[in-house]
This record gives C-alpha cells, structure tokens and sequence, in this order.
C-alpha cells in the first residue's frame, strides 16, 4: 500500500485554510443523518464528539470513562501552549512551530504541526468558554508562564492541574451533547528518584516547576554534604551550563539525558546517586514563598506527602524516568487512517504534534485542536461516500 501524507500544495501558512475550502460542506439538516463514532473519551475524543455533536452530527462515543480523571490526560499538569502572544514577548505562530519542531526532535509532520499553531490561539478561547480556571492576573488578564524548549512565555495554565480543568471542562461539553505503530519511550526529567527496591513504579512531578527552579549538582563527584552545606561556589547548574539559552527550561529530552550524564559523572545526589536537585530558593527569594505555593501547591504537597520535606525549605530531588510510550497509527494529513472513514487523534496517532519529546503543553494543545481538522474531513468523506452511494443505487435503478 502506497501511503500518502494529502497535504495540500503550497506553502506551509495556507494549507488549513485551502484544505478548508476544498472539503464539501455538510448542511444543518443533513446532518443528523451521518453517524459519528468516536473511539475513546480523552481530551481528544472528548473535544471531538462534543464538536460534532453540538454541529449536529449522530454521534456516539464509547469508552466513556464513569470519571473524567480516568483519562490519562489528566498527567498534562503544566499547562497548554498557544500563540497568542499575551505576554508581549515577540511569540508567533512560526516561533511555536519551529519550538514545537525542535521540541520534538523534528520527528513530528511539519503541516500538522503548523496547522496546530495556527489553531492554538483559539483552543484558548474554547476553553475560557467551557469554564476551565485558568490562572489570571491581578487586572483579570488570562496568566502565562515560561515552559522548557521555549524563549517566550506562552504556556497558559491551571496551577498544577491543567489537564485535569481542560478534561472536565471537555467532559461538561460532551455530556451536554453526546450520548453516553512505531513506538519508542519518552523520558521525563522530573521524576522522584526510586526510595527502594519495594517500588514498582516512580511519581511523576511536573515539569513546570522548572519555570521558577534551578537544577544542579555538586560539581565534586562524590559529595555527600546536605544541599545547605554546599556552598554556590561548588554547584554545578548543569542545563545553566550546557545549555545558555534555554537554561533549566530545556526540552525534556535534553533536560533527560543531562541529568542521567551528570549521575554517571558521579555528581548524582541521594541514595545511590541517582537523583539532581530541584532548587527553588532563588525563585522564592525573588517572588516570595506565598506565591510560589499559589502556583505549585498540589505539587508541593505531593512531594511532602511522599517525602516528608518541605520543597521551599530543604531541594526537591528528581531524577528522570521513563514516563510514556510513543506511536500510534499512520495518518494522513487529514487524519484519516488507512482504512478509509477511520480517522485517528490525540496520542493514538503516530505522526502528529508530539514528535520525539511529548512535551505536555505540547500535547495538550494537540490533543484539544486535533478534533477541528478531523470533525471537518470526516464530515466531508462521509458525505463523500454517501453520494457516491446514492449515484450508484440511482444507476443501478434506471434513475439519472
């Protein structure tokens, strides 16, 4: 079978909307005559039958969870990335292309992912709409904050809990509306470190706390002193270091594999050297104690419920771990499998957003947009294959 990716001709920039144009329309009242099915209840198919059922579509969704926190979206704690440029920093919809790219080890089919750029700033809105909280600042405007593989501040957020606000606020569109291949491992840098052989699996720590900490080791290997008696003469900022531009706000695959060499260095900390420190004492100095618990208070209260320590007191020690499995099914550019009507979003796909890194502002975003694109070409196929249909029996008749 000879796969073919669809994408339109031309230049990056115009290919949604000249995709938009050449798919046929379906009218209101036809369209409580097409059946819909959708294949899983995250935020992807969540958003996607909501969308076809509120257009007016027949639609079904099955494996829909008895809780939205069933959903493995919920583990996108660190917020969803768009271009807006809110914080006046110069972002665009090319600066999230190209980081979203980059962030994914250029493995990710640069249409989709531009057409996820061009779709971001919206999804945004969509979700204000549906009722997820997220942060604001003191004058009302919608907060954002900086995420690793960026220069900008353009990840907008729920404290540490965006997937989980972005799920229900899916999840309240939905009930109103619907009735109830490659594969490889991604890494994540904020891990808690194993406490002991009794463990069958690692906590996951969002990675937002990067935006307002600094990793680092002590630059002699072997050094046992508690974080407090190492003085900053002696600290190796490791991604400081290596990395200049993005600093401790790396790609998760770089932030990864740089704390997995500085433990094999020997400079690794805690039982075993398996572990880097995440310091947010600077960060606390700067902006006060108060307001870092406002941001990350679930988070810190995780930690010290499964460590006893207190992160703005004593450096949290993270290690990074093996966190997801990648891959999924081929898909063109309209999403659409290899079997024809059978369209694949969200994480079930192999080609789209994510790419190598699965960045969770990154996937976030896929998984909310990936249902405008895939609602529009299924319409329009099934559509497509009624007609043909119809011309058929029409002949078959006698009728013109």
């Amino acid at each position: 079978m000879m796969l073919r990716d669809t994408a339109p001709a031309g230049g990056l920039a115009g290919r949604w909307q000249r995709r938009r144009n050449e798919l046929e329309l379906v009218g209101p009242t036809r369209r409580r005559q097409h059946q819909v099915i959708v294949v899983g209840a995250g935020l992807a198919g969540a958003s996607a039958a909501a969308t076809l059922g509120e257009l007016g579509y027949n639609v079904r969704c099955l494996t829909f969870h008895d809780s939205p926190r069933r959903a493995h979206s919920v583990a996108a704690q660190g917020g969803i990335n768009a271009a807006r440029d809110a914080a006046n920093d110069g972002d665009s919809v090319e600066r999230l292309f190209h980081d979203t790219l980059e962030g994914g080890d250029f493995r990710s089919r640069e249409s989709n992912v531009y057409r996820l750029a061009e779709l971001s700033a919206r999804i945004i809105d969509q979700a204000v709409a549906q009722g997820v909280p997220f942060a604001r600042e003191y004058g009302g405007h919608l907060a954002t904050r900086s995420f690793g593989g960026a220069l900008v501040s353009r990840t907008f957020y729920a404290r540490g809990q965006t997937g989980q606000q972005l799920l229900l606020g899916a999840y309240q569109a939905l009930a109103k509306e619907v009735a109830a291949n490659s594969g490889f491992v991604q890494f994540h840098p904020t891990c808690l470190p194993a406490a002991g052989e009794h463990q069958a699996k690692l906590t996951l720590m969002s990675e937002s706390l990067r935006n307002d900490a600094r990793l680092w080791v002590p630059r002699q290997p072997g050094d046992d002193r508690q974080p407090e008696a190492v003085p900053e003469a002696e600290r190796d900022y490791f991604l400081e270091r290596r990395y200049p531009r993005y600093g401790n706000l790396v790609p998760r695959d770089l932030g990864s594999r740089a704390a997995k060499t500085v433990c094999d260095e020997g400079q690794g900390v805690g039982p075993g050297g398996r572990a880097v420190y995440l310091d947010l004492g600077d960060a606390a100095a700067r902006v006060g104690a108060g307001v870092l618990r406002e941001r990350y208070g679930n988070l810190f209260e995780l930690y010290r419920h499964i460590t006893g320590d207190d992160p703005l007191e004593v450096p949290m020690r993270v290690a990074p771990a093996a966190h997801y499995t990648m891959g999924g099914l081929w898909v063109d550019y309209d999403l659409m499998s290899t079997i024809p009507g059978l369209f694949v979003i969200g994480e079930a796909n192999f080609s789209d957003q994510p790419g190598g890194a699965r960045r969770t502002t990154s996937i976030a975003c896929s998984a909310a947009c990936c249902g405008t694109p895939a609602g529009w070409s299924a319409a329009a196929t099934g559509w497509q294959r009624r007609s043909k249909r119809s011309r058929r029996c029409a002949r078959r008749s006698g009728r013109t």
